[in-house]
């Protein structure tokens, strides 16, 4: 099979390579230019400078620079004379944003056959998308007029609490919507409230439409308005309003297809809540969510979409390699450090310690699965906010995900499904959520990652030393980043962290390292 490349440019911009029939590369761009949600410049001069720089890493990691085919999902007018003036490639092919969030759900899923709801906030075909996946093609079955993302995140911008910049924050502030998310669970019911936030969901067109909803609820249109509760309560209600909402869609729209398979992509499909919800009102469907549902795996469903005899592996685990592995001898150089055995490491975090892990390549998605994660022990006291404080510099309502072996899962969670890749949540139950405080969130949820031993052997042993030690084997899971960064995709970017905040230690290649105490 010939030589294939795949692009997204706008936000969670990213590339696949394909050679001889197998994909050599998943490029998030944000990793290698070290920007949060990035997407390419609309300025044609800088875009060109932008994608040549890619196209060298390319070239390094895959030994390429010229392809058969490229092909284009959603390219902005302007980037697309420079894009196939730059890419080297005999012909390009343009396909759409919503076939390729279901594609690249169908054939990474376990199923044959299945039912996909794509729920985004954009694209160029629509916004809500039911597609059934069988024969290794998927096919869309309706098109619902109705944008979920794009409100949900933009209600957030009346809530001082959860705003990271100043303005209305309509074409960035991406990192609203998960914090909604996690701040609802503070909130309270409020039939008012909700009522309008239901409205305001379903009505969306266009930001100004929001006014309406302020004139409701009685708020100036203006940002960070709500403070404190009101905030809170206002989360709580918006949050309530969109699970209500996929609730009832998805029973009306459920029997488009027999099979009681269903993938959720899309944005939408990052809140494990209302995932959650869907799985445990429908517990005769099957549920999957792909670990790059976002917008970060456009680029591998479009691939996929076009070309389904791909080799299609699981792709979690399978992103970035380090992008400066020559960074090593310099590490060592500025730490301390020593071999270390994964008894170490478990010795470490029994001392309510907290190590960051570098190994293998990176995890593709917006979740850190054990490749580039802070590990710490959930029972450790404070152990949340000595993380969120002294090394993550984010906001107190943030939760942390608990990991553990699917086998032991059951004991410590009431979880509606499987989640390798912290795509539901689950109760913590009750006898456990002292030992688990450092996972369990205000309202007694926790987004668990479940997981198998080929999937992460490394992280997965220490859960049994752990285990074997007589201690609840369940581990506080966080991405290695810092507030506003990406994942870390060099040495460089872990040894940063280890030097510039409270990290206790990195573990890399057999080793532990630590700041110079002389």
């Amino acid at each position: 099979m010939s030589d294939l490349i795949a692009f997204h440019t706008r936000h969670d911009a990213n590339l696949v390579v394909a050679r001889e029939g197998r994909i050599v590369l998943i490029l998030e761009l944000e990793r290698l230019f070290n920007q949060r949600y990035f997407a390419y410049s609309l300025d044609p001069e800088t875009f060109r400078q932008q994608l040549e720089t890619t196209l060298d890493t390319v070239e390094q990691l895959t030994g390429t620079r010229s392809f058969d085919t490229c092909v284009l999902n959603w390219i902005p007018e302007v980037q697309q004379p420079v894009l196939r003036e730059v890419v080297e490639a005999r012909r390009f092919v343009e396909t759409t944003h919503h076939r390729a969030h279901a594609a690249g759900a169908y054939h990474l899923s376990p199923f044959d056959e299945c039912l996909i709801f794509s729920i985004d906030g954009g694209g160029n075909d629509g916004w809500f998308n039911i597609f059934e996946g069988r024969r290794g093609r998927v096919r869309l079955l309706e098109r619902l007029d109705l944008n979920l993302g794009t409100p949900y995140r933009f209600l957030g911008n009346f809530i001082a609490e959860i705003r990271s910049r100043k303005g209305w924050e309509f074409l960035r502030g991406l990192d609203i919507a998960g914090k909604l998310m996690g701040l609802a669970a503070y909130g309270n019911p409020d039939p008012r409230l909700h009522a309008a936030a239901r409205r305001a969901l379903l009505n969306f067109r266009q930001p100004t439409d929001l006014r309406a909803f302020a004139e409701e609820v009685e708020i100036p249109f203006e940002i960070d308005v709500l403070q404190g509760q009101q905030g809170r309560d206002l989360a709580h209600n918006v949050q309530a309003a969109v699970e209500e909402i996929l609730e009832e869609l998805f029973r009306q729209h459920h029997t488009l297809s027999e099979s009681r398979n269903v993938c959720l992509t899309g944005g939408v499909a990052l809140n494990v809540i209302a995932n959650s919800n869907l799985a445990r009102k429908f517990p005769e469907h099957n549920f999957y969510v792909p670990a790059n549902s976002n917008d970060c795996g456009i680029a591998f469903g479009t691939l996929l979409d076009l070309f389904p005899k791909l080799e299609s592996r699981e792709c979690a685990w399978d992103g970035l390699p380090l992008l400066d592995p020559h960074y090593a001898p310099r590490l060592r150089e500025e730490f301390d450090h020593r071999p270390a055995s994964p008894e170490d490491v478990v010795d470490a975090l029994v001392q309510g310690q907290i190590v960051g892990l570098v190994q293998g390549r990176s995890e593709h998605g917006p979740r850190a699965l054990g490749n580039r994660s802070f590990l710490a022990l959930p029972g450790y006291p404070n152990i949340k906010d000595i993380l969120n404080q002294k090394v993550k510099f984010r906001e107190p309502y943030r939760p942390f995900a608990p990991l553990v072996s699917t086998a032991d899962v059951d004991t410590y969670f009431d979880l509606p499904a499987l989640s390798p890749y912290m795509s539901f949540a689950g109760v913590v139950r009750e006898e456990h959520r002292q030992t688990l405080a450092g996972v369990t969130h205000a309202d007694n949820t926790s987004r668990v990652q479940t997981l198998e031993q080929q999937d992460n052997p490394f992280v997965y042993q220490l859960l049994q030393i752990i285990k074997n030690r007589d201690i609840a084997p369940v581990l506080l899971n966080t991405s290695l980043n810092i507030r506003g960064r990406p994942i870390a995709a060099r040495l460089e970017d872990a040894a940063e962290i280890l030097r510039d905040t409270e990290l206790d230690w990195l573990y890399y290649e057999g080793e532990l390292f630590e700041k110079r105490t002389t």
